[in-house]
């Protein structure tokens, strides 16, 4: 063909294809078929027709169409995917049909209805690398509709594409920021639910964050999970795990620096209501463990997989993470992040709004403006912060006196850090529980408990927060004053919707309150996120409070295999194991309560029912009556 007979044009070029076609179409062919062709009819192809564009292809699960106007072509996609979402929204998650769009402004080829070229190719490309859901659009679109279209945009950087001579800019839509706003790459940031603190720390680490987004095509796959082996059925909502960040500093020392990077995240992502979060406890037991995204997620029942490492070098450092959809065994993103300690807050910000951007998670108006609620601007006080809580998790008598060292430093630094104050009451608390005294340097136990109060005052006071909420709940609870518990941990669960253990105290309150009914659900929901921990003492006794004896017993029994420590729930078993006429069974339970209470109040102690029961601060007497007369029928002493 002679150049004179080639017919050029300047054209949007609009490509888009069905994410998991062939998986759809492999598990049910005739429907995936007919939805397909139901969306195109009803959605697709007006909607292409009514932005003046027309339809120049067809590939069974995608489409190319041309757009005289990029703005009309970007603008369709938009309709598009707005539309499928809609459409979709009863669908579950592994049968939802997603679309992956990419429009390019380029020079085509034309040759009768069918159009050729870099200009069609470059488009292709770039719908390879868009998000299911999402519009990706070249440079060279972005820069003819920037300011002429109701979105915002985050520029993903240069891309390499098979076949093209040139890097291609490539632009992500956003639909829930600002119209004409930019974010990513030249910024450092790349999403606009953080708050105004954190937008004005990114301006200061503009200069030092380096960002690595790796190319799509060029991100690794993993063996995908199989739905058949998952333990439970997925979520209606995306659904994560976050593995422990290795901790790759050379210093064993810096571990408490990658587990608090750890905690952070899984904290902020628990409180957006759209996401489903397994809770730490679990996360945190595949810790030194060398599984497989497949082994975790069919395991915890989830979708996606968020892992990474940290590597700190005196004030720098470097924060790799990589979130993989375990359905696919697909890499949705893997970056890097670098930067000095003192801009963590805006690393930690990039991550978790790269992780919701990826899930296409929808974020309530507040969640938009999501604060950091009670953690420090301050980089010194946020390290100390971490020491204490790293060594308060250990749970013993001298960690706890040093952890309370660090959270008088942390505050020290800042006199405003609530979550340091709430740490410290914590520290308080539990040491009036234990008799720590010496440790915490306490004259007696009401000294302890008054210094406890008082840090939670000035939490409060300070900026509540939900660590600050969850320990006057539990104070509540052991102080027997059971409605204001329930008021309190309802605090709690409505600044962290996903977070497991707020729904587990809501639970436990209810229950103590004596509403077993509505706590049995809390905790049911938030034992489905913690698959690998706790809550089954919290299960038994709302189980137990139902006179649901035989569920209880299970659970306790359950309980005392995996943690023989746990003796007091030995308690009901026995109560329940008597309620049910097994007195064998409540004998046994009842020494290993015996045994339990000799091992650690000494040899001489002797249990006796008013004083196990007072162990229980049920609000009801029938509740306290039920456990009472099951302990006086297995056989304990009055």
């Amino acid at each position: 063909m002679s150049s004179e007979a080639v017919e050029r044009r300047l054209a949007a070029i609009l490509a888009a294809d069905v994410v998991g076609y062939s998986r759809l179409m492999g598990e049910d062919e005739a429907g995936t078929l007919a939805r397909l062709n139901e969306h195109r009819k009803v959605l697709i192809d007006p909607a292409i027709k009514g932005h003046q564009g027309r339809i120049v292809k067809t590939t069974g699960d995608g489409l190319l169409a041309e757009f005289a106007s990029v703005v009309e072509a970007v603008r369709c996609a938009v309709h598009i995917q707005h539309g499928m979402a809609e459409r979709e929204a009863g669908t579950p998650d592994d049968r939802k049909m997603l679309f992956r769009i990419g429009v390019n402004l380029g020079d085509v080829i034309v040759e009768g209805d069918d159009i050729f070229g870099d200009g069609v190719n470059v488009a292709a490309r770039i719908e390879a690398l868009a998000d299911p859901g999402g519009v990706f659009i070249s440079g060279d679109a972005f820069r003819q509709i920037r300011n002429k279209l109701d979105v915002g945009f985050e520029n993903l950087g240069e891309k390499r594409m098979k076949n093209i001579a040139e890097p291609v800019s490539v632009y992500r839509v956003l639909t829930d920021v600002a119209a004409g706003t930019v974010v990513g790459a030249k910024r450092g940031r790349n999403r606009a639910w953080l708050s105004t603190g954190a937008v004005a720390a990114a301006a200061l680490v503009g200069a030092v964050l380096v960002w690595n987004f790796v190319l799509r095509d060029s991100l690794p796959t993993v063996e995908a999970a199989s739905m058949e082996m998952m333990a439970f059925p997925l979520p209606d909502k995306p659904s994560i795990v976050v593995l422990p960040f290795d901790n790759l500093s050379g210093d064993s020392e810096q571990q408490y620096f990658a587990d608090g990077l750890t905690d952070d995240v899984i904290t902020a992502l628990s409180k957006l209501s759209g996401l489903f979060v397994i809770s730490r406890n679990t996360a945190f037991t595949f810790r030194g463990e060398d599984v497989s995204v497949k082994s975790v997620a069919e395991e915890l029942g989830v979708r996606y997989v968020l892992d990474g490492s940290v590597r700190r070098a005196g004030d720098q450092v470097r924060i790799n993470a990589q979130l993989v959809d375990a359905t696919t065994g697909k890499t949705l993103w893997a970056e890097r992040f670098d930067g000095d300690t003192k801009d963590i807050f805006a690393l930690q910000d990039d991550i978790n709004a790269r992780i919701v951007s990826a899930m296409a998670v929808e974020l309530t108006g507040s969640e938009q403006q999501t604060a950091a609620g009670g953690r420090t601007g301050d980089a010194r006080a946020y390290d100390a912060f971490l020491k204490g809580a790293e060594l308060l998790r250990k749970n013993t008598a001298a960690d706890t006196g040093e952890a309370v060292k660090y959270f008088h430093q942390a505050i020290e630094y800042d006199p405003d850090y609530s979550q340091a104050y709430a740490a410290l009451a914590a520290a308080y608390w539990t040491g009036a529980r234990k008799g720590w005294l010496r440790e915490l340097d306490a004259a007696s136990v009401e000294a302890a408990r008054t210094e406890a109060r008082e840090m939670l005052g000035l939490a409060m006071r300070a900026n509540p927060t939900v660590e600050a909420y969850a320990l006057e709940a539990d104070m509540a609870m052991l102080d027997g004053e059971q409605e204001r518990a329930v008021e309190m941990a309802a605090h709690g669960l409505e600044m962290a919707p996903s977070a497991p253990e707020q729904q587990a105290r809501l639970g436990q309150a209810l229950t103590l309150a004596g509403r077993p009914g509505e706590g049995l659900g809390y905790i049911e929901r938030a034992a489905r996120r913690n698959p690998r921990g706790e809550y089954l003492a919290q299960l038994g006794l709302a189980r137990f409070s139902l006179g649901e004896y035989e569920k209880a017993a299970a659970l306790f029994e359950g309980l005392l295999e995996e943690d023989p420590a746990r003796y007091r729930v030995a308690a009901p078993l026995a109560a329940a194991y008597a309620h049910l006429g097994r007195q064998d069974k409540a004998r046994a339970a009842l020494k290993r309560l015996v045994e339990g209470v000799k091992k650690s109040r000494g040899p001489q102690a002797e249990p006796r029912i008013s004083g196990v029961v007072s162990q229980f601060p049920f609000s009801r007497a029938e509740d306290r009556d039920r456990l009472a007369e099951g302990l006086r029928k297995a056989g304990l002493p009055e």
